[in-house]
Protein backbone atom coordinates (compact mmCIF):
# COMPACT_ATOMS: atom_id res chain seq x y z
CA UNK A 1 0.00 0.00 0.00
CA UNK A 2 2.45 2.49 -1.01
CA UNK A 3 5.50 3.03 1.40
CA UNK A 4 4.91 3.14 4.76
CA UNK A 5 7.85 4.32 6.28
CA UNK A 6 8.02 7.75 7.70
CA UNK A 7 8.99 10.25 5.60
CA UNK A 8 10.63 14.10 5.65
CA UNK A 9 8.32 17.35 5.76
CA UNK A 10 9.19 18.02 2.46
CA UNK A 11 11.02 16.60 -0.52
CA UNK A 12 11.97 17.16 -4.06
CA UNK A 13 9.68 15.03 -6.54
CA UNK A 14 9.33 15.56 -10.67
CA UNK A 15 6.58 17.36 -9.80
CA UNK A 16 8.33 20.09 -7.01
CA UNK A 17 8.29 20.39 -3.69
CA UNK A 18 6.26 17.57 -1.44
CA UNK A 19 5.20 18.20 1.43
CA UNK A 20 4.84 14.28 2.94
CA UNK A 21 4.37 12.60 6.20
CA UNK A 22 1.73 11.60 8.43
CA UNK A 23 -1.86 13.71 8.72
CA UNK A 24 0.13 15.93 5.68
CA UNK A 25 -3.64 16.78 4.28
CA UNK A 26 -4.76 18.18 7.58
CA UNK A 27 -1.25 20.10 8.25
CA UNK A 28 -1.26 22.03 4.84
CA UNK A 29 -4.67 21.34 2.88
CA UNK A 30 -6.93 22.56 5.65
CA UNK A 31 -4.77 25.80 6.50
CA UNK A 32 -6.53 28.84 6.68
CA UNK A 33 -9.91 27.32 6.49
CA UNK A 34 -12.43 27.69 9.55
CA UNK A 35 -14.94 24.58 8.24
CA UNK A 36 -13.37 22.33 6.30
CA UNK A 37 -15.71 20.54 3.95
CA UNK A 38 -17.08 17.18 5.16
CA UNK A 39 -15.76 15.40 1.64
CA UNK A 40 -12.06 16.19 2.04
CA UNK A 41 -12.60 15.92 6.27
CA UNK A 42 -13.21 12.37 4.81
CA UNK A 43 -10.73 12.05 2.75
CA UNK A 44 -8.12 12.76 4.86
CA UNK A 45 -9.53 10.28 7.40
CA UNK A 46 -9.72 7.13 4.69
CA UNK A 47 -6.12 8.38 3.80
CA UNK A 48 -4.84 8.15 7.47
CA UNK A 49 -6.61 4.83 8.18
CA UNK A 50 -4.48 3.44 5.71
CA UNK A 51 -1.41 4.90 5.88
CA UNK A 52 -1.22 5.76 2.38
CA UNK A 53 1.61 7.38 0.62
CA UNK A 54 0.32 10.96 -0.07
CA UNK A 55 2.03 13.94 -1.13
CA UNK A 56 0.88 17.87 -0.94
CA UNK A 57 1.90 21.02 -3.04
CA UNK A 58 1.36 24.36 -2.70
CA UNK A 59 2.42 24.85 -6.46
CA UNK A 60 2.09 22.12 -8.86
CA UNK A 61 2.10 22.46 -12.55
CA UNK A 62 -1.22 21.25 -13.72
CA UNK A 63 -0.29 21.95 -17.43
CA UNK A 64 2.32 19.32 -17.80
CA UNK A 65 1.18 17.00 -15.70
CA UNK A 66 0.68 13.86 -16.86
CA UNK A 67 -2.95 13.59 -16.59
CA UNK A 68 -4.97 10.20 -18.00
CA UNK A 69 -6.50 10.56 -21.06
CA UNK A 70 -10.42 10.72 -21.25
CA UNK A 71 -9.90 7.44 -22.94
CA UNK A 72 -8.47 5.22 -20.07
CA UNK A 73 -10.15 2.42 -18.41
CA UNK A 74 -9.93 3.67 -15.13
CA UNK A 75 -11.11 7.83 -15.81
CA UNK A 76 -14.42 6.46 -15.33
CA UNK A 77 -14.17 5.18 -11.79
CA UNK A 78 -12.78 8.88 -11.53
CA UNK A 79 -15.52 10.84 -12.58
CA UNK A 80 -18.17 10.02 -10.55
CA UNK A 81 -20.37 11.80 -12.29
CA UNK A 82 -23.23 9.94 -14.30
CA UNK A 83 -22.91 12.30 -17.34
CA UNK A 84 -19.45 12.71 -17.39
CA UNK A 85 -16.92 15.31 -17.64
CA UNK A 86 -19.54 18.73 -18.67
CA UNK A 87 -17.19 21.11 -20.67
CA UNK A 88 -18.58 24.01 -19.88
CA UNK A 89 -18.41 23.68 -16.35
CA UNK A 90 -14.52 22.78 -16.78
CA UNK A 91 -14.32 26.41 -19.40
CA UNK A 92 -16.05 28.12 -17.08
CA UNK A 93 -13.02 26.85 -14.26
CA UNK A 94 -10.59 28.30 -17.09
CA UNK A 95 -11.82 31.51 -16.95
CA UNK A 96 -12.23 32.04 -13.41
CA UNK A 97 -8.44 30.68 -13.45
CA UNK A 98 -7.51 32.88 -15.89
CA UNK A 99 -8.66 35.94 -13.88
CA UNK A 100 -6.62 34.86 -10.91
CA UNK A 101 -8.74 32.84 -8.64
CA UNK A 102 -7.56 30.32 -6.71
CA UNK A 103 -8.35 26.90 -5.68
CA UNK A 104 -9.69 26.97 -2.04
CA UNK A 105 -9.57 22.66 -1.91
CA UNK A 106 -6.41 21.24 -3.50
CA UNK A 107 -7.54 18.44 -6.32
CA UNK A 108 -7.08 14.95 -4.93
CA UNK A 109 -5.38 12.66 -7.66
CA UNK A 110 -4.22 9.22 -7.49
CA UNK A 111 -1.30 7.35 -9.43
CA UNK A 112 -1.88 4.52 -11.11
CA UNK A 113 0.92 3.39 -13.56
CA UNK A 114 2.88 7.00 -13.80
CA UNK A 115 -0.56 8.55 -14.40
CA UNK A 116 -2.61 11.06 -12.58
CA UNK A 117 -6.10 10.49 -12.12
CA UNK A 118 -8.20 13.48 -10.46
CA UNK A 119 -10.73 11.94 -7.84
CA UNK A 120 -11.76 15.15 -6.64
CA UNK A 121 -11.47 18.08 -8.56
CA UNK A 122 -12.28 17.06 -12.42
CA UNK A 123 -13.57 20.53 -13.44
CA UNK A 124 -11.00 22.36 -11.72
CA UNK A 125 -7.92 20.07 -12.11
CA UNK A 126 -8.82 20.19 -16.39
CA UNK A 127 -9.91 24.03 -16.10
CA UNK A 128 -6.24 24.51 -14.31
CA UNK A 129 -4.49 22.53 -16.95
CA UNK A 130 -6.41 24.87 -19.90
CA UNK A 131 -5.61 28.03 -17.86
CA UNK A 132 -2.69 30.34 -18.43
CA UNK A 133 -2.01 29.95 -14.46
CA UNK A 134 -1.70 26.40 -14.28
CA UNK A 135 0.13 26.13 -11.31
CA UNK A 136 -1.95 25.95 -8.02
CA UNK A 137 -2.30 23.18 -5.11
CA UNK A 138 -2.80 19.81 -5.38
CA UNK A 139 -2.56 16.61 -3.32
CA UNK A 140 -1.40 13.20 -4.66
CA UNK A 141 -2.09 8.97 -3.45
CA UNK A 142 0.94 7.67 -4.62
CA UNK A 143 1.23 4.31 -5.51
CA UNK A 144 4.38 2.72 -4.76
CA UNK A 145 4.22 -0.94 -4.83
CA UNK A 146 0.26 -0.90 -5.21
CA UNK A 147 -0.89 -3.10 -7.69
CA UNK A 148 -3.15 -1.19 -10.26
CA UNK A 149 -6.37 -2.82 -9.70
CA UNK A 150 -6.31 -1.63 -5.46
CA UNK A 151 -5.22 1.76 -6.85
CA UNK A 152 -8.38 1.93 -8.71
CA UNK A 153 -10.40 0.95 -5.86
CA UNK A 154 -8.62 3.67 -3.98
CA UNK A 155 -9.71 5.97 -6.55
CA UNK A 156 -13.09 4.79 -6.96
CA UNK A 157 -13.73 5.39 -3.17
CA UNK A 158 -12.11 8.97 -3.32
CA UNK A 159 -14.09 9.87 -6.26
CA UNK A 160 -17.46 8.77 -4.60
CA UNK A 161 -16.71 10.75 -1.50
CA UNK A 162 -16.14 14.09 -3.44
CA UNK A 163 -19.67 15.03 -4.48
CA UNK A 164 -21.90 13.75 -1.51
CA UNK A 165 -24.43 16.16 -0.06
CA UNK A 166 -23.09 18.15 2.96
CA UNK A 167 -24.34 21.18 4.25
CA UNK A 168 -21.72 23.20 2.19
CA UNK A 169 -22.40 21.81 -1.17
CA UNK A 170 -23.52 23.44 -4.41
CA UNK A 171 -23.61 20.78 -6.87
CA UNK A 172 -24.23 17.44 -5.08
CA UNK A 173 -24.79 14.05 -6.63
CA UNK A 174 -27.87 13.72 -8.72
CA UNK A 175 -29.57 10.36 -8.24
CA UNK A 176 -27.96 9.02 -11.50
CA UNK A 177 -24.55 9.92 -10.31
CA UNK A 178 -25.44 7.73 -7.15
CA UNK A 179 -26.91 4.65 -9.31
CA UNK A 180 -23.71 4.92 -11.11
CA UNK A 181 -21.72 4.75 -8.00
CA UNK A 182 -23.73 1.75 -6.61
CA UNK A 183 -22.90 0.01 -9.15
CA UNK A 184 -19.14 0.88 -9.46
CA UNK A 185 -18.97 -0.28 -5.66
CA UNK A 186 -21.03 -3.81 -6.05
CA UNK A 187 -18.64 -4.57 -8.90
CA UNK A 188 -15.26 -3.51 -6.76
CA UNK A 189 -17.20 -6.49 -4.24
CA UNK A 190 -17.87 -8.80 -6.60
CA UNK A 191 -14.54 -8.22 -8.28
CA UNK A 192 -12.41 -8.29 -5.67
CA UNK A 193 -9.32 -10.96 -4.91
CA UNK A 194 -10.43 -12.64 -2.06
CA UNK A 195 -6.84 -13.33 -1.30
CA UNK A 196 -5.89 -9.58 -1.15
CA UNK A 197 -4.17 -8.37 1.75
CA UNK A 198 -4.49 -5.07 1.13
CA UNK A 199 -6.47 -2.75 4.13
CA UNK A 200 -8.49 -0.54 1.30
CA UNK A 201 -10.25 -3.80 0.51
CA UNK A 202 -10.99 -5.50 3.89
CA UNK A 203 -14.33 -3.79 3.50
CA UNK A 204 -15.19 -5.16 -0.16
CA UNK A 205 -13.65 -8.51 1.03
CA UNK A 206 -15.60 -8.87 3.51
CA UNK A 207 -18.86 -8.54 2.29
CA UNK A 208 -18.00 -10.67 -0.64
CA UNK A 209 -17.39 -13.34 2.04
CA UNK A 210 -21.05 -12.98 3.25
CA UNK A 211 -22.36 -13.08 -0.28
CA UNK A 212 -20.38 -15.99 -0.84
CA UNK A 213 -22.34 -18.47 2.09
CA UNK A 214 -25.66 -17.74 0.14
CA UNK A 215 -26.97 -20.67 -2.36
CA UNK A 216 -25.98 -19.50 -5.69
CA UNK A 217 -29.44 -21.10 -6.67
CA UNK A 218 -31.46 -18.90 -3.98
CA UNK A 219 -31.98 -15.66 -6.26
CA UNK A 220 -34.35 -14.63 -3.70
CA UNK A 221 -31.79 -14.18 -0.81
CA UNK A 222 -28.97 -12.90 -3.13
CA UNK A 223 -31.43 -10.13 -3.85
CA UNK A 224 -32.06 -9.34 -0.63
CA UNK A 225 -28.89 -9.58 0.65
CA UNK A 226 -27.64 -7.07 -1.87
CA UNK A 227 -30.57 -4.78 -0.82
CA UNK A 228 -29.75 -4.56 2.52
CA UNK A 229 -25.99 -3.64 1.20
CA UNK A 230 -27.51 -1.08 -0.54
CA UNK A 231 -28.81 0.44 2.06
CA UNK A 232 -26.12 0.25 4.66
CA UNK A 233 -24.09 1.85 1.83
CA UNK A 234 -26.45 4.30 1.36
CA UNK A 235 -26.76 4.95 4.97
CA UNK A 236 -22.53 5.30 5.22
CA UNK A 237 -21.80 7.35 1.78
CA UNK A 238 -24.77 9.53 1.29
CA UNK A 239 -26.44 9.90 5.24
CA UNK A 240 -28.14 13.36 3.32
CA UNK A 241 -28.87 11.85 0.28
CA UNK A 242 -32.17 11.39 -1.22
CA UNK A 243 -33.35 9.64 2.23
CA UNK A 244 -37.12 8.70 1.26
CA UNK A 245 -37.82 5.03 0.62
CA UNK A 246 -39.06 5.68 -2.80
CA UNK A 247 -36.06 7.65 -4.03
CA UNK A 248 -33.46 5.38 -2.80
CA UNK A 249 -35.69 2.54 -4.63
CA UNK A 250 -35.31 4.09 -7.85
CA UNK A 251 -31.66 4.60 -7.25
CA UNK A 252 -31.37 0.73 -6.62
CA UNK A 253 -32.86 0.44 -9.70
CA UNK A 254 -31.06 2.46 -11.91
CA UNK A 255 -27.87 0.56 -10.23
CA UNK A 256 -29.18 -3.08 -10.86
CA UNK A 257 -32.37 -3.14 -13.19
CA UNK A 258 -31.18 -5.23 -16.52
CA UNK A 259 -34.74 -4.39 -18.47
CA UNK A 260 -37.10 -1.84 -17.00
CA UNK A 261 -35.74 1.31 -16.45
CA UNK A 262 -36.42 4.33 -13.72
CA UNK A 263 -37.80 7.62 -15.56
CA UNK A 264 -35.35 10.19 -14.90
CA UNK A 265 -37.62 13.36 -13.54
CA UNK A 266 -34.96 15.54 -11.66
CA UNK A 267 -33.54 17.27 -13.89
CA UNK A 268 -33.06 20.96 -13.29
CA UNK A 269 -32.42 23.74 -15.35
CA UNK A 270 -28.97 24.05 -14.68
CA UNK A 271 -28.71 20.15 -15.59
CA UNK A 272 -29.94 21.14 -19.06
CA UNK A 273 -27.87 23.91 -19.74
CA UNK A 274 -24.63 21.68 -18.68
CA UNK A 275 -26.46 19.34 -20.75
CA UNK A 276 -26.97 21.08 -23.77
CA UNK A 277 -23.50 22.99 -23.63
CA UNK A 278 -21.90 19.50 -23.11
CA UNK A 279 -23.28 18.61 -26.43
CA UNK A 280 -23.23 21.52 -28.59
CA UNK A 281 -19.79 23.55 -26.73
CA UNK A 282 -19.96 26.15 -29.36
CA UNK A 283 -23.19 27.45 -28.13
CA UNK A 284 -24.56 28.85 -24.51
CA UNK A 285 -28.00 27.40 -23.44
CA UNK A 286 -29.81 30.63 -22.23
CA UNK A 287 -33.78 30.34 -23.36
CA UNK A 288 -35.02 33.33 -21.59
CA UNK A 289 -32.80 35.58 -23.60
CA UNK A 290 -32.12 33.68 -27.06
CA UNK A 291 -35.78 33.53 -28.12
CA UNK A 292 -37.44 34.84 -31.31
CA UNK A 293 -40.38 36.04 -29.21
CA UNK A 294 -40.63 40.26 -28.71
CA UNK A 295 -38.58 41.99 -27.02
CA UNK A 296 -35.52 39.71 -27.73
CA UNK A 297 -36.00 38.93 -31.71
CA UNK A 298 -33.30 36.75 -31.92
CA UNK A 299 -32.20 34.45 -34.92
CA UNK A 300 -31.73 31.50 -32.38
CA UNK A 301 -34.88 30.59 -30.47
CA UNK A 302 -34.06 27.78 -27.68
CA UNK A 303 -37.28 26.03 -26.05
CA UNK A 304 -36.62 23.08 -23.19
CA UNK A 305 -40.09 20.79 -23.59
CA UNK A 306 -41.51 17.38 -22.90
CA UNK A 307 -42.31 15.20 -25.93
CA UNK A 308 -46.20 14.65 -25.70
CA UNK A 309 -46.91 17.80 -24.54
CA UNK A 310 -44.28 19.06 -27.61
CA UNK A 311 -45.85 16.97 -29.90
CA UNK A 312 -49.25 17.99 -29.35
CA UNK A 313 -48.07 21.94 -29.69
CA UNK A 314 -45.44 21.74 -31.89
CA UNK A 315 -47.27 24.26 -34.05
CA UNK A 316 -48.19 27.12 -31.38
CA UNK A 317 -44.68 26.84 -29.91
CA UNK A 318 -43.26 27.54 -33.55
CA UNK A 319 -45.42 29.23 -35.82
CA UNK A 320 -47.79 31.23 -33.49
CA UNK A 321 -45.58 34.15 -32.68
CA UNK A 322 -44.74 34.45 -36.24
CA UNK A 323 -48.58 34.51 -37.56
CA UNK A 324 -49.79 36.45 -34.58
CA UNK A 325 -46.46 39.72 -35.00
CA UNK A 326 -44.79 38.20 -31.60
CA UNK A 327 -41.71 37.24 -33.27
CA UNK A 328 -40.64 39.71 -36.29
CA UNK A 329 -37.42 37.64 -37.17
CA UNK A 330 -36.35 35.17 -40.55
CA UNK A 331 -34.73 32.56 -41.16
CA UNK A 332 -34.97 31.38 -37.31
CA UNK A 333 -32.83 28.69 -36.38
CA UNK A 334 -34.45 26.58 -33.54
CA UNK A 335 -32.38 24.51 -30.77
CA UNK A 336 -34.82 21.93 -29.01
CA UNK A 337 -34.52 20.12 -25.28
CA UNK A 338 -37.08 17.04 -25.50
CA UNK A 339 -37.11 15.12 -22.26
CA UNK A 340 -38.95 12.09 -22.73
CA UNK A 341 -42.45 11.01 -22.19
CA UNK A 342 -43.03 10.62 -18.09
CA UNK A 343 -44.24 7.18 -19.04
CA UNK A 344 -41.66 5.22 -20.21
CA UNK A 345 -40.36 2.31 -18.89
CA UNK A 346 -38.47 0.14 -21.41
CA UNK A 347 -35.51 0.73 -23.87
CA UNK A 348 -37.40 -0.24 -26.41
CA UNK A 349 -39.94 2.28 -25.82
CA UNK A 350 -37.47 5.00 -25.37
CA UNK A 351 -35.96 4.29 -28.84
CA UNK A 352 -39.18 4.12 -30.28
CA UNK A 353 -39.90 7.68 -29.34
CA UNK A 354 -36.58 8.82 -30.76
CA UNK A 355 -37.38 7.60 -34.02
CA UNK A 356 -40.80 9.56 -33.89
CA UNK A 357 -38.96 12.78 -32.81
CA UNK A 358 -36.67 12.02 -35.20
CA UNK A 359 -39.55 11.64 -38.30
CA UNK A 360 -41.42 14.49 -37.20
CA UNK A 361 -38.84 17.07 -36.75
CA UNK A 362 -37.89 16.28 -40.46
CA UNK A 363 -41.33 16.38 -41.50
CA UNK A 364 -41.40 20.31 -39.75
CA UNK A 365 -38.09 21.36 -41.54
CA UNK A 366 -38.68 19.51 -44.67
CA UNK A 367 -42.56 21.02 -45.09
CA UNK A 368 -42.83 23.56 -48.37
CA UNK A 369 -45.49 25.88 -45.90
CA UNK A 370 -42.22 25.79 -43.10
CA UNK A 371 -39.75 27.49 -45.95
CA UNK A 372 -42.69 29.68 -47.53
CA UNK A 373 -44.25 31.39 -44.48
CA UNK A 374 -41.11 31.84 -42.95
CA UNK A 375 -41.10 29.38 -40.07
CA UNK A 376 -37.90 28.68 -37.80
CA UNK A 377 -35.49 25.34 -39.12
CA UNK A 378 -35.35 22.54 -36.06
CA UNK A 379 -31.26 22.97 -36.06
CA UNK A 380 -30.07 21.61 -32.76
CA UNK A 381 -31.90 18.85 -31.18
CA UNK A 382 -31.09 17.12 -27.45
CA UNK A 383 -32.69 14.16 -25.71
CA UNK A 384 -31.23 13.97 -22.26
CA UNK A 385 -31.14 10.65 -20.91
CA UNK A 386 -34.56 9.57 -19.83
CA UNK A 387 -33.81 6.08 -18.00
CA UNK A 388 -31.62 4.83 -15.11
CA UNK A 389 -30.25 1.53 -15.36
CA UNK A 390 -30.84 -0.17 -18.59
CA UNK A 391 -28.67 1.33 -21.05
CA UNK A 392 -30.42 4.67 -22.01
CA UNK A 393 -27.86 7.42 -22.90
CA UNK A 394 -27.85 10.96 -23.77
CA UNK A 395 -28.67 11.65 -27.88
CA UNK A 396 -27.75 15.13 -29.79
CA UNK A 397 -28.63 15.17 -33.63
CA UNK A 398 -27.86 18.45 -35.74
CA UNK A 399 -29.72 19.25 -38.79
CA UNK A 400 -28.31 18.85 -42.31
CA UNK A 401 -29.54 20.82 -45.07
CA UNK A 402 -27.60 19.32 -47.55
CA UNK A 403 -29.50 15.62 -47.08
CA UNK A 404 -32.32 16.87 -45.58
CA UNK A 405 -31.78 14.75 -42.01
CA UNK A 406 -30.66 15.20 -38.54
CA UNK A 407 -27.18 13.65 -37.77
CA UNK A 408 -26.28 12.15 -34.77
CA UNK A 409 -23.67 14.39 -32.61
CA UNK A 410 -20.90 11.68 -31.88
Amino acid sequence: MGTVHKLPETQQTEFGIAHTGEKVIESRAFINIASVDPCYRKVSNYVNEHNLEVEFYDKFNYRDAPLASPDNEFVKAAQARAGGLFETKKDDYKQRFDDGEKLDYATVMVEISGLLFLGLGNHRGLGLRESKNYEDKAIIIRQGNTPDEVQKNILFKVASMGNTLTKQDKDPDSMSDISQQVEMAWREIIDVDPASTYTTQDYERSILAEYNKIDVEDNRALDEFRKQWFKDWMLENKPLSFRHCTKQGQIYSGAFSEDHGQPIQEYTNNDLKMYFEKQFPDYDWDPDTWSMKTPHNKSIHQIAVQWKTFERNMFRQLAEPIHSGDSKTKDIKVHVIIEASASLRKLTSRNEEIETILKKMTGWNCNAATKSWGLGIIDKLALPKALRGNGDSDHAYCWNEQKSKFIKQK
